[in-house]
């Protein structure tokens, strides 16, 4: 439109066609190509804890596609989901708002359209934006449609790795790299089942069958298994991520033929971890040990981004949209985040002062109540785990070294018979509640939508273990 600069113009949009079809526009937009280009990829495993990836130090190489990724970019070694489930923590990045402020609690819930998404803001900024889920609770059905010109799910693509990271979102890709795109990638694996194809489950056919033996659970073993065991689980989970890395692999591969990958910022995460028999707890519902909550997150891009960083301070995925604005150069200051942008940290090591100290994660998942007294969640301050939660039919405040203590087996005694302490936490915790609820009563005007599932997605939710 650059020839009629200045002047007062009319554009006219026809719709052409027989009597019986219906036309209508939705938020149709006017733009302009983009000077410097972004393309924004955030790609997303399910159900993916940091502590199975040989990126994060373990001793199967489960992840060396990533790790040369990683060598790249900046990598976060403790990145904290906002929840154990994805239907409360997909609404939670997806607007940098902790769950209990989103209102998206149980499976029952959705994010309401009054709230504000990340896809929102870069569509308003001229970005186009899509969604690739394989698991219906990041999509439509949790209200995260919200900002995407397109929407793709596992009935349109299929549930398996290399559907998502196949040929129909390369082509998409490759449609649209005129523009700046925002293309948002959820894959279903390593979700259970856990059932990874040849050459990928060698570990566990090959390996020692293991020797603590576990009644068959339908959520994590395959058909083809006739006595699980609590390591031959976690070989084939290590499978499945083996799996999705050479899938990954791939499709950047393909990325880069396309030309797009100098101009990609590409952010790597899981929206929640893996109990693994820890404690004799599987899949990923509460409590919120660091199984279930310490995930990958990994930033690439060739020039925006430093290469080959680590950064050991907790962060948690409520700071991937204030981060991801910034880079594209949106002014966030107005915006109603409870992250922080992490590039002051990849560029100086910290924090600016009094940005950020507490990373917080929540279970709202087993709350009764919207507005009850019940307060089960995990605070994250410098190497410290606080865990409020129920385990083993009893309420507990432990803490954690989780720096000493990777795998949280050993709870410091001292600090969690201290009541001094115990008492600060709860009140912190309290008033934490208390002001996100505040948030989700002033967005929502106190309303709540509650979802009736249609049987094709209640049958979806009860395949991948949601609901009975």
């Amino acid at each position: 439109l650059s020839p009629w600069a200045g002047e007062r113009i009319g554009l006219v949009l026809r719709l052409a066609g027989s009597e019986e079809n219906v036309g209508f526009w939705s938020s149709p937009r006017v733009t302009t190509l983009p000077k410097q280009r972004l393309y924004v990829l955030m790609i997303l495993e399910d159900a993916l804890r940091a502590g199975r990836l040989s990126l994060y130090g373990h001793e199967r190489e489960t992840s060396p596609f990533k790790e040369r990724l990683a060598s790249g970019g900046v990598l976060f070694e403790h990145a904290f989901s906002q929840a154990t489930r994805t239907r409360p923590s997909c609404p939670s990045f997806m607007t940098s708002l902790y769950p209990t402020a989103t209102g998206v609690w149980s499976f029952r819930d959705r994010l309401d359209d009054r709230f504000l998404t990340l896809a929102e803001v870069l569509r308003s900024q001229g970005f186009e934006t899509a969604s690739f889920i394989q698991n219906t609770n990041a999509g439509p059905a949790a209200g995260l449609h919200q900002g995407f010109d397109h929407v793709w799910n596992a009935h349109s693509m299929g549930t398996q790795p290399q559907q998502i990271y196949g040929d129909q979102v390369l082509r998409w890709i490759a449609g649209h790299r005129d523009r700046n795109l925002f293309v948002y990638l959820h894959t279903l694996d390593p979700h259970g089942v856990y059932d990874p194809p040849a050459p990928y489950d060698a570990w566990y056919r090959e390996g020692d069958p293991g020797t603590e033996v576990r009644p068959l659970y339908e959520k994590l073993d395959p058909d083809w298994v006739e006595q699980p065991t609590r390591e031959g689980r976690g070989r084939l989970y290590d499978g499945e991520i083996r799996h999705n890395d050479a899938r990954l692999e791939s499709f950047i591969e393909e990325l880069d033929r396309l030309g797009i990958l100098e101009d990609a910022l590409l952010v790597f995460m899981s929206d929640h971890g893996e109990h693994l028999g820890e404690r004799s707890l599987w899949i990923h519902k509460p409590p919120g040990f660091i199984q279930v909550l310490h995930v990958p997150l990994l930033m690439v891009h060739p020039r925006l981004l430093p290469r080959g960083v680590r950064v050991s301070e907790p962060v948690q995925l409520a700071d991937i949209a204030p981060s991801i604005l910034e880079i594209a150069g949106v002014d966030v200051n107005l915006l109603p985040l409870q992250g922080s942008s992490l590039l002051p940290l990849v560029r100086d090591a910290a924090f600016p002062q009094d940005d950020r100290s507490v990373g917080v994660s929540e279970e709202v998942t087993s709350y009764p109540a919207r507005r009850g007294p019940m307060l089960r969640a995990s605070l994250f301050f410098d190497r410290w785990h606080f865990l409020r939660t129920e385990h083993e039919d009893r309420e507990l405040l432990q803490i954690f070294d989780y720096v000493a203590d990777p795998d949280e087996l050993e709870p410091l005694v001292s600090a969690s018979l201290d009541p001094l302490l115990q008492r600060r936490v709860l009140g912190w915790l309290r008033r934490l509640k208390a002001a996100n609820l505040a948030i989700w009563e002033q967005t929502t005007r106190g309303g709540t939508e509650e979802v009736r599932f249609d049987l094709g997605v209640q049958d979806q939710l009860r395949a991948l273990g949601y609901i009975e």
